[in-house]
């Protein structure tokens, strides 16, 4: 089993998948802002949140996730 990104734009997403998610441990939470990362809760293997509130700024912080990258102090 591997890890999964899972990149979430609104706390009312965070929470749907929070919901449906049956292994936490396994999933990376990338999202768009604090309030989103909150949202998400807790259990999951990192929660991180984007520099910015764009797509590019969430996909390159996904990409580094999936490359196995030192994430940024302060987005973790």
């Amino acid at each position: 089993t591997g890890r999964y990104a899972a990149l979430v734009h609104s706390a009312r997403a965070a929470i749907h998948f929070a919901e449906r998610c049956p292994s936490r441990s396994e999933v990376d939470i990338v999202a768009i802002s604090a309030p989103v990362a909150t949202a998400a809760g807790n259990g999951w293997h990192s929660v991180n949140t984007a520099a910015e509130p764009t797509d590019n700024a969430m996909l390159a912080l996904a990409a580094m996730l999936c490359d196995g990258k030192s994430l940024p102090i302060g987005r973790v």
